[in-house]
């Protein structure tokens, strides 16, 4: 039976010969695990990253390429498998434009993750009572989305209103942002000063 753990030790035993630079050997566990568990994201990355690794003869790096752009494909929500081909155009096939293109993928990508993650730690402190940790969570979200121009999704841009609805306490703002960066206060403030005279809209695509 394939299992969860099965496939931790296989991954554990994989890297445990990476760091002892016994690549030829990481490679050939991480090979068997492909035949059992084919498709998966991590394992193309540590397949293709072992290649570039791997002194001749060996797979070709157009291999490697090939994996990399599966993994890309199988998970493209997260900014893992795309980073990893940025650092391959841009490292081995001195492709700067094509790697820009997926680095910005991956940021996006990452702010989008960062943000789902920060908007969800704010409504657990809120439930905790730790009102200005739940502001300071909200207002990095502010900053994220400015970068952005925009909030990924309705949802999130739904629950940050709630949370800035329930956040609009002046004492509390006023000593969550005493200590925050300059940008950081001033998209706070303007943010809070909207929502209190019912000015902001939908955070939404």
């Amino acid at each position: 039976m394939t299992t969860i753990r099965v496939f931790k030790k296989k991954l554990a035993e994989a890297q445990r010969l990476e760091k002892r630079l016994q690549y030829k050997q990481a490679l050939a566990v991480v090979d068997e695990m492909r035949s059992v568990w084919p498709g998966n994201p991590r394992l193309l990355m540590r397949w293709a990253r072992l290649v570039q690794l791997l002194e001749k003869p060996g797979p070709s790096l157009d291999g490697a390429r090939k994996a990399l752009e599966e993994s890309v494909d199988f998970d493209n929500e997260s900014p893992a498998a795309a980073i990893e081909l940025g650092h391959f155009l841009d490292a081995v096939e001195d492709d700067p434009r094509a790697a820009s293109t997926l680095f910005a993928a991956a940021v996006a990508s990452a702010r989008r993750l960062l943000i789902d993650g920060l908007l969800g730690k704010a409504s657990v402190l809120l439930q905790l009572d730790k009102r200005e940790d739940a502001l300071r969570c909200v207002v990095e979200t502010l900053t994220l989305a400015d970068a952005s121009a925009k909030l990924p999704t309705a949802e999130q841009g739904a629950l940050a209103e709630r949370l800035l609805a329930e956040l609009s306490a002046e004492d509390d703002f006023d000593r969550a942002i005493a200590n925050s960066p300059e940008k950081l206060a001033r998209l706070a403030r303007e943010a809070l000063a909207e929502h209190r005279a019912g000015l902001t809209q939908d955070l939404e695509i």
